[in-house]
């Protein structure tokens, strides 16, 4: 039997399928964005300070990601 024939057997076809997302944006987000892109347009230097978390330690990697892939350079990153 293939995934969705399994899907079906135990009435759970609907978990998957027609489903459609909606895109959330955190609670301020909008101002955190409009502070990125100024940061971003004026090249200010940007400390990128995760907490020692694992939560933390991967939202510094996106982070710095983000800032890698639009080419903006000027951050560095807090090591702890």
């Amino acid at each position: 039997m293939d995934f969705m024939g399994t899907l079906r057997s135990l009435g759970l076809e609907d978990t998957i399928k027609n489903k459609r997302f909606e895109r959330l944006a955190p609670h301020g987000s909008k101002e955190l964005l409009k502070h990125i892109k100024i940061m971003v347009k004026e090249n200010k230097k940007v400390l990128i300070d995760p907490d020692y978390d694992p939560d933390g330690y991967f939202s510094g990697l996106i982070v710095k990601n983000a800032f890698d892939k639009i080419g903006f350079n000027n951050y560095e990153i807090n090591k702890h």
